[in-house]
């Protein structure tokens, strides 16, 4: 028996009945072929492994994370994102599929819940308001408008009539931006806590949060530490005159760099010369002038604050003003926030180096705002520099506050290694004041 084996990775099918007839007639009689037919068989197996790189980005509001879930804009489905492509951030309040349009400027929902809480629902009144956007999925009104006026629970209007619809999707959205909230409130020399308008919790005030007053006295700026109700607490007392002022709360970390002026320049800055206080006036409702902000008035150089008087309206800046003149003027902020985190049981974004001298004392003069040091010191050496405070330990000094704590006073100039000036003069003559060198940032 002989054998025929045949590659057919090399041969096709007519080849191979060639060769197996052409054997078959020149074999042996005695033999008997046997033909095989052998073939690789590969299979190509191509894998394409594609990687997305997708980036996500978990934001909240605020530290307290008060403000209800908020959602992606283009979606009716709950999501964990609180910006739209155009990065302004929102957060939704309300959301239904029964909304109703007539042809007119007034749209209707039969559940309701603009104003009164719904079954599950938790937030005080007012709720929907002014400004607030409503986005309506598909249908002919498929689209983005804005909230003019809350007519009852059901009914509100918006700035755009809509053609006549039934059972419109739709979701109404409140945008995170300053100012959270305003108002009126009275509030009383030396306390710590206020009564808000009711409203608040739903404009989403909180732990955190900056409020400032403004009406017959422009007021400080004070930080909330507490919000239970329309009752908040502040960091610290009000130091303002008592009365009935108007408000605003607003977000350190949501203001630009012009704070909260909406047009510039809002004021009229009115300068002395070789006086280093510049007054401020008009803009009351934005004026919330900081120690470190640049002031900018119109044809001068940029100035900066090293301290401010807010009930006068007056901020103390440097370089000292040469002329006497008035201008419009603006303010700018060049840093922002620090935030504090969550897991600390603090609500203050400051941090404080302080230098305490041993054997240093100070003198000072009643309405001389250079004050002299003793043996023992040597500013130079301790890199003191304008713009840190000095911080008198004992003496009448040391329980004035000017808004940075008691007994803390801003220091505008290190003329020697032994000799400051400061923002204020000291109120007494002493030659053995105890004090700190303070650096905050």
């Amino acid at each position: 028996m002989r054998f025929l084996r045949v590659n057919l990775d090399v041969t096709n099918g007519p080849n191979l009945k060639f060769v197996i007839d052409y054997l078959l007639r020149m074999k042996p009689s005695y033999t008997t072929m046997k033909t095989f037919a052998q073939i690789k068989l590969i299979d190509t197996i191509t894998i394409t492994d594609k990687i997305a790189l997708i980036p996500t980005s978990l934001l909240f509001d605020v530290e307290g994370l008060s403000l209800p879930t908020a959602n992606i804009m283009g979606s009716y489905i709950d999501s964990q994102y609180i910006f739209n492509v155009s990065g302004e951030m929102y957060s939704r309040y309300i959301k239904g599929f029964d909304l109703v349009s007539n042809g007119s400027t007034t749209i209707n929902s039969a559940d309701g819940g603009f104003i009164t809480q719904r079954i599950n629902e938790l937030h005080d009144s007012p709720f929907i308001a002014a400004g607030d956007l409503v986005k309506i999925y598909g249908g002919v009104n498929d689209g983005e408008y804005h909230v003019v006026s809350v007519t009852n629970d059901t009914d509100i209007v918006i700035d755009t009539a809509l053609p006549t619809a039934q059972s419109q999707k739709f979701s109404i959205y409140k945008q995170i931006k300053n100012p959270i909230y305003t108002g009126q409130t009275t509030i009383m020399t030396g306390s710590s806590t206020l009564t808000l308008p009711s409203g608040n919790l739903s404009a989403g005030v909180s732990v955190g949060d900056m409020i400032f007053f403004y009406g017959p006295f422009v007021g400080g700026v004070y930080r909330i530490v507490d919000v239970t109700g329309t009752s908040i607490a502040l960091e610290k007392n009000i130091t303002d005159p008592s009365g009935l002022y108007d408000f605003k709360v607003f977000r350190d970390g949501l203001l630009t760099n012009f704070l909260l002026q909406d047009t510039l320049p809002p004021f009229t800055a009115t300068l002395s010369a070789g006086n280093h206080w510049i007054t401020l006036s008009g803009g009351n409702q934005v004026l919330t002038p900081s120690k470190g902000d640049i002031l900018y008035v119109d044809t001068y150089p940029p100035f900066e604050i090293f301290d401010v008087d807010i009930n006068t309206q007056r901020v103390y800046v440097v370089p000292t003003p040469v002329v006497n003149d008035s201008q419009v003027a603006y303010l700018e902020r060049t840093s922002k926030p620090l935030g504090f985190p969550l897991e600390l049981n603090t609500t203050s974004d400051k941090v404080e180096l302080l230098i305490s001298p041993i054997t240093s004392l100070v003198t000072t003069i009643t309405g001389n705002d250079v004050v002299t040091f003793t043996v023992g010191t040597n500013l130079y050496t301790w890199n003191i520099l304008p713009g840190d405070f000095f911080k008198a330990v004992n003496g009448p000094d040391f329980s004035i506050d000017y808004g940075y704590g008691a007994g803390y006073t801003p220091i505008s100039e290190v003329i020697s290694s032994t000799s400051l000036r400061l923002t204020r003069p000291p109120t007494a003559n002493q030659n053995n004041v105890t004090y700190s060198i303070a650096r905050i940032r």
